[in-house]
C-alpha cells in the first residue's frame, strides 16, 4: 500500500487553471495533502496550523483583505505567508489586479494559478480530485470485469484458468477492467475502484495463444477504464478443501484495503463451465443486495417443513 503525491502540472492540466507563476518544477512539485484550504487565517497572522504539502486558494475576501493594506504592509504579508511554500496557490478572484503576489510566488518558487471560477467549486472539484489521486493504494493479481453491472474481482493461483474464465466473460457481452495487475484504490470507507497499469491496459495473456488486446478483438463496449469492486470470486483447486459444509448460512469475506468484500469461491476442475458459474454468483449476490438470499430462504423452508 502507497499513498502517493499528485503533481502541480497535473491539478492544473486536470482543473483548466490558468498560471500566473510558473515555478521551473511543476512537474515535479507534488501534492500530498488531500485538504484544500482558504488563505485568510494564514493572512491574517495565524500560521499554526499552516499545511505546506496542501493548496490554498485566495478568493475575493482574501484579496479585498490585500488590497486595503498599504505596499508595505501588503508585501510583508504576502512575504509571510508565500515563505512558508505551499504546495500551490489558486486565485479565485479574475480581477485580482495584485502584482506583489506573482513577484512574491517567484521569489519563493510557488506555483500560482488562476481561475474564473467561485471559490467555493473549485476548491470542491479540487478536492474530489485529490481524494481520489490520494487514496489508500494496492496492487492485487487476477482479474477485474463488469458483469451485470457489478465490479467483479476474479483472483486464484497462478495457471488456475483466470485469464481464460475473462476471455469467456468478455465474449459473453461483460466488461473487462483489468487483467493480471489491479490497482485497487481506497476512495472512501466503504468503496475500493480498481483500474489496470497504463500499460497493460486492455490486454490479456493467454497461455498457448499470446497476448491479445480485448478492446481490438472485442470492441471498444468490451474494455471499461475502471470499476468498483461489488464482489470477489475465488478459483480454487477442486478438492482442496471442503465445500460442502453444513453451515450453509456461513458468508464469507476478503477484506482489502480494510473495507470488507463478498467472498464466493468456484472449485475448478474439467467439464465445468466456470464462466457460467461466475455469472450466477454474480446474479446470486445482485439479489442477495436487493434483499433475497436463496440460502436463508431455502433454510428457512426447511426449519417450518420439520416443525
Amino acid at each position: 500500500m502507497k499513498v502517493v503525491g499528485v503533481s502541480v502540472l497535473k491539478i492544473v492540466e486536470k482543473m483548466g487553471l490558468n498560471i500566473i507563476e510558473k515555478p521551473i518544477d511543476i512537474n515535479n512539485k507534488l501534492v500530498k495533502s488531500k485538504n484544500v484550504n482558504t488563505a485568510g487565517l494564514c493572512l491574517a497572522g495565524f500560521l499554526e496550523d499552516f499545511e505546506p504539502e496542501s493548496i490554498y486558494v485566495l478568493g475575493p475576501k482574501e484579496i479585498n483583505y490585500l488590497k486595503r493594506m498599504n505596499i508595505d504592509e501588503r508585501i510583508k504579508t504576502l512575504d509571510k505567508f508565500f515563505s512558508l511554500k505551499p504546495a500551490m496557490v489558486v486565485i479565485t478572484d479574475e480581477e485580482y489586479k495584485i502584482p506583489e503576489i506573482k513577484i512574491t510566488a517567484k521569489k519563493y518558487f510557488v506555483c500560482c494559478a488562476q481561475t474564473k471560477e467561485q471559490m467555493s467549486s473549485v476548491m470542491l472539484k479540487i478536492m474530489k480530485f485529490l481524494n481520489a489521486e490520494l487514496a489508500q493504494f494496492v496492487s492485487l493479481y487476477g482479474e477485474l470485469l463488469v458483469i451485470y453491472g457489478e465490479g467483479v474481482l476474479i483472483t486464484g493461483p497462478s495457471k488456475i484458468g483466470k485469464s481464460e474464465t475473462a476471455v469467456e466473460l468478455i465474449n459473453r457481452g461483460h466488461h473487462l477492467v483489468a487483467d493480471d495487475v489491479i490497482e485497487v484504490k481506497k476512495v472512501s470507507d466503504q468503496k475500493l475502484v480498481g483500474s489496470a497499469p497504463e500499460s497493460i491496459k486492455n490486454f490479456i495473456e493467454l497461455r498457448g495463444v499470446g497476448i491479445i488486446d480485448a478492446e481490438k478483438m472485442f470492441g471498444m463496449d468490451a474494455v471499461k477504464l475502471s470499476s468498483q469492486i461489488d464482489f470477489a470470486i475465488e478459483l480454487i483447486e477442486y478438492g482442496s478443501q471442503d465445500f460442502y459444509s453444513t453451515n450453509l448460512s456461513n458468508e464469507e469475506n476478503i477484506e482489502i484495503l480494510g473495507i470488507k468484500i463478498p467472498l464466493t469461491r468456484i472449485p475448478m476442475q474439467i467439464g465445468r463451465n466456470i464462466a457460467t458459474l461466475v455469472e450466477v454468483a454474480t446474479m446470486a449476490e445482485k439479489q442477495k443486495k436487493s434483499g433475497y438470499d436463496a440460502t436463508k430462504t431455502l433454510l428457512k423452508n426447511i426449519k417450518k417443513y420439520w416443525r
